[in-house]
């Protein structure tokens, strides 16, 4: 599903969207009054996007094939 052969990937009709990242944000503005998955402070949401860049930075490194 996902171009890159990894996970994660959403399928969305005919797309599929791959990087947990573009997932999330793509989640929280599809589906903005259920249940959101990023804070409203934009402070706080860039923490949780700063925070994801590291854990994707350190996961390509250790997942090298």
């Amino acid at each position: 599903m996902n171009p890159s052969k990894e996970v994660p990937a959403l399928i969305y009709g005919d797309q599929v969207l791959a990087q947990s990242v573009a997932i999330m944000e793509f989640l929280e503005e599809t589906y903005p009054d259920q249940n959101p998955i990023l804070p409203k402070s934009p402070v706080d949401r860039a923490k949780v996007f700063s925070s994801s860049l590291i854990i994707n930075s350190y996961s390509e490194v250790n997942n090298k094939r």
